[in-house]
């Protein structure tokens, strides 16, 4: 702001300083409204330039979002793929299957007391089996012994998997628990081919465990593929 040219002063001499600092008083007035202005101005260019950013940020963020969101429904949408495909490649079967007593369980060789068996779906090669087997014992010696138990796979193609065989302690007249459990996998599967899961007991005693009570069963997860 250019300064003011006051006219000349005609003003008496007692009087002149006073004119000289009125004047100096205005210029200083006007000078600070000056100042004042232009930082109100610059202030509003400022304020205008963020918003302008903030706008153009929340355009983008927009813009982000929108793009996430037709990601995560691309995302979605292949993941019901796969699972479309998953379920075309592999069958879930689950079965289970009791047995009750009594038995007469033979010292010197494997007593079976259950059989089942689970299809080959058509159309697949491939398996993954989980068998757990659960038996229940009563002792029938009058003195203690012990019994095995275990878990047997027989294959389409003759040969076959088994759980270990672990005997446990039991006195006269009491019971026991048994819990043998075999994981096993199996290629080159047909379709209608059966595979047979048997439960099998042994006595570890000098003696054969007769007429024992008791009741088995067996739980069976199988994951077949292509």
């Amino acid at each position: 702001m250019a300064k003011i040219r006051w006219p000349r002063r005609n003003l008496g001499a007692q009087s002149e300083n006073w004119g000289r600092t009125v004047e100096q008083n205005v210029d200083s007035l006007l000078s600070s409204q000056a100042r004042q202005d232009r930082d109100a101005l610059n202030n509003s260019q400022q304020t205008n330039a963020a918003i302008n950013n903030l706008t153009t940020l929340v355009t983008r963020l927009q813009e982000q979002q929108e793009q996430l969101i037709a990601q995560q429904a691309q995302l979605a949408e292949q993941q019901d793929q796969i699972l479309d495909l998953v379920k075309t490649q592999t069958s879930y079967v689950y079965t289970y299957a009791n047995f009750d007593g009594p038995w007469s369980i033979s010292n010197s060789a494997e007593t079976q007391i259950g059989s089942t068996f689970i299809t080959v779906p058509a159309g697949y090669t491939n398996v993954a089996l989980s068998v757990i087997g659960g038996v229940g014992l009563v002792n029938p010696l009058a003195v203690t012994g012990n019994v095995a138990a275990r878990i047997r796979i027989d294959w389409p193609d003759g040969s076959d998997n088994f759980s270990a065989l672990r005997y446990q302690t039991a006195g006269a007249g009491w019971d026991l628990a048994l819990t043998p459990a075999v994981q096993r996998t199996k290629s080159s599967l047909s379709g209608g081919q059966k595979i047979t899961i048997r439960v099998v007991l042994r006595a570890g005693s000098s003696t054969p465990w007769p007429n024992t009570p008791g009741g088995a069963s067996v739980n069976i997860q199988a994951t077949f593929t292509r």
